[in-house]
Parts: structure tokens; sequence; C-alpha cells
């Protein structure tokens, strides 16, 4: 089964992406079903006719089959702890990775590097020598410049541009149309608001934001 973790705009998005996929005959990983937090009134409801269950649900009569995973959301700390929970509940899992054909990036052996259960979203451009680690979502329309490597459970929405040389550590969250420019590091956990221009190596968490970005001091 193929088990879709997430009910919101995202799962709708990646649903599209495996059925592009599907059409063209390269994988089948369209979603069984879709699963959601026991709080979220989205439950008993419908995603393009695909039943949503509670997570307790899911964990009580399924999770001992072997099954594919999908981890349909965008915070990085939410897709860690879900991926926890999965591995510490089966060793039956698998976590594909999807990319849309028309992503464009330096297919020969060894020049991108992806992980598991990795998303990369239509329009999006990669050159070359770059590792993407697990579990990263990289959105609609994004480009990432040589020699970058994204660290686990990031999440790069759409129009973001990556210089070369970039690196980002664990738990990177990147607001739309958001600017890192060359030889640059972000440390783990920090978020980037949207339109956010990266000058400056990041290496104190908080959120940044502005152009140049600095980081917000709540008062």
């Amino acid at each position: 089964m193929n088990i879709y973790f997430g009910a919101s705009g995202f799962a709708k998005e990646i649903e599209w992406l495996a059925d592009v996929l599907y059409k063209k005959k390269e994988i089948d990983y369209k979603p069984d079903f879709y699963v959601t937090s026991d709080a979220d009134n989205s439950v008993c409801n419908f995603i393009n006719g695909i039943k949503i269950i509670t997570e307790s649900c899911f964990f009580e009569k399924y999770s001992s089959d072997a099954h594919n995973y999908f981890i349909c959301v965008g915070d990085s700390s939410l897709k860690k702890n879900i991926v926890h929970k999965i591995k510490n509940s089966t060793n039956l899992c698998s976590f594909p990775s999807m990319v849309h054909p028309d992503v464009s990036f330096d297919s020969r052996e060894g020049m991108v590097s992806i992980g598991e259960g990795v998303f990369i979203c239509s329009k999006t451009v990669m050159t070359t020598n770059i590792l993407i680690e697990d579990f990263v979502h990289i959105n609609i329309s994004c480009t990432v410049g040589h020699d970058c490597q994204l660290g686990r459970y990031s999440t790069v929405n759409p129009n973001v541009s990556i210089s070369g040389n970039v690196c980002l550590e664990e738990s990177v969250y990147i607001g739309t149309g958001a600017v890192i420019l060359q030889g640059l590091s972000v440390c783990s956990g920090s978020v980037i608001g949207a339109g956010a221009v990266v000058t400056k190596s990041v290496s104190e968490i908080g959120t940044y934001v502005g152009a140049p970005a600095r980081r917000m001091v709540r008062m």
C-alpha cells in the first residue's frame, strides 16, 4: 500500500506528482489513503476521492504491514517526528522518492545524489555535484546551484534560488521566493522567510527575514 501522511494542500500536490509519474508508466505510487493527526477536523473526509484516516487508526490497524510511505508535510520538525513514529512502529517500511519528469539536473552517474523520501516538484532546475539528503522537499520552480548540500528534513518552498556551494544543515525551512547567495551555510532548524535574501552564513538558529536577511528578535 501507498500511505500518504498529511491531508493538506501539499499532500494534494504530491498525489498529483504521483499521478504524472503513473501516467508516464514510471511508478505506481498513487495513495491508498491519507493519514492525519487525531485532532484534524478533515478526518472522515476525502481528498480527490481518497479516504483520510487518523494516525491512531493507522498505527492500530495497518502499521505492522509493509507499505510505501510518503511524508507530505512541509514543517521540518513534523516531518522528522512522523518518520521516527513510522520507523519505531515497523521495520517493514520504505520511503520512495519522486522527481517530476520536467526537473532538469545533471543525470550523469553520481553528479546529483538523492536520498529517500525526497520530493522534487515541477520546473525545478538543479545543476551538478549536488547532494539532496533524506526527506527534503523542493517545491515548484526552484533553482539549486552546483556543489550544494541540502540537509535532511529541509523544505524549500516555490521560487527559491539557492546559489552554488550552499550548505543547508538539517531541518532548514526556506520560504517562497527567498534567495541564498553563493558559498553560504544555514544552521539546523533555521527558518528563512519568504522573499528574504541571505547574504551571510546563518550560524544561530532563528527566523531570518528581509533583504539582506536579519534574525528576528522577539520583544
